[in-house]
C-alpha cells in the first residue's frame, strides 16, 4: 500500500504483483490510477507505507544503501528524458557511473559503446538542445544501460514522440530485453507499446484490476 497526506490519499491498494526475471511488463491504466506510483516503489525512490518490494529474494527494507542499489541494479527511463543541458550525450551517460569504480576512461568508452548501441554514434559530442525527442529518449535509454542494471523502469518512455519514433523506441527496448534478458516494466498510455510485452497488468484506483 502507498498513501499519502497522513492516509487520505491512497494511491496504491492491496497491490500482489510478482515480475519473472527477464520478463517484458506492461502496466497500463488511466491518469491518476498509480503507475507511475508502483513504478517508484519498485525503483526504491519512496518506500511503500505498508507491506514489502522484493527484488530478488532481497526485501528493498533491508537494503542499507539504497542509492547504490538503485545506480547499480536499476535502469530508469522518463518521458521528460531529464538530461542535463549543458552536458553532451556522452557526458550525460557518464553521470550514472560515477559511483562505480570506473576509471574516467573507462566511463567514457563505455558511454560511446552504449550510444553505437542505440544508433546515436555521430551524435555523441551533441547537447541535449541539439538532439531530437526520439536523440533524447535513445541517449536515456543509453545511460539506463550504463551499470547493467538487472531491472529497467520507464514511465511513459513513447510519451513525447511521434509514432515513427516511437516504434523505433519501443524496438530498442524490446531489443534489449530479448538480447540482454534484462526485466523491463513499462508504463503507458499507448496499446500499441503494450502489445509487444510478454504481459500487460492494468490498474484502476490503485488496484490491479486486470492481469
Amino acid at each position: 500500500m502507498k498513501t499519502y497526506e497522513e492516509g487520505r490519499i491512497q494511491a496504491l491498494r492491496g497491490i500482489d504483483l510478482r515480475v519473472k526475471k527477464g520478463e517484458f511488463l506492461a502496466v497500463m491504466g488511466p491518469s491518476g490510477c498509480g503507475k507511475s506510483t508502483l513504478l517508484s516503489l519498485i525503483g526504491a525512490l519512496e518506500p511503500p507505507t505498508s507491506g514489502k518490494i522484493i527484488v530478488e529474494g532481497t526485501p528493498l527494507d533491508e537494503v542499507k544503501d539504497l542509492d547504490r542499489f538503485r545506480s547499480l541494479s536499476v535502469g530508469f527511463i522518463f518521458q521528460a528524458f531529464f538530461l542535463l543541458p549543458i552536458l553532451t550525450a556522452t557526458e550525460n551517460i557518464q553521470i550514472t557511473m560515477f559511483d562505480t569504480i570506473a576509471s574516467p576512461l573507462q566511463r567514457m568508452r563505455r558511454a560511446e559503446e552504449l550510444l553505437r548501441l542505440v544508433g546515436l554514434e555521430d551524435r555523441m559530442n551533441q547537447l541535449p538542445t541539439k538532439l531530437s525527442g526520439g536523440e533524447r529518449q535513445r541517449v536515456a535509454i543509453a545511460r539506463s544501460l550504463a551499470n547493467n542494471p538487472r531491472i529497467i523502469l520507464a514511465d511513459e518512455p513513447t510519451g513525447n514522440l511521434d509514432s515513427k519514433t516511437s516504434e523505433s523506441i519501443i524496438a530498442l527496448l524490446k531489443r534489449i530485453n530479448q538480447e540482454r534478458g534484462t526485466t523491463l516494466l513499462v508504463v503507458t498510455h499507448d496499446a500499441n507499446v503494450a502489445s509487444h510485452a510478454h504481459r500487460i497488468v492494468r490498474l484502476f484506483d490503485g488496484k490491479i484490476v486486470q492481469d
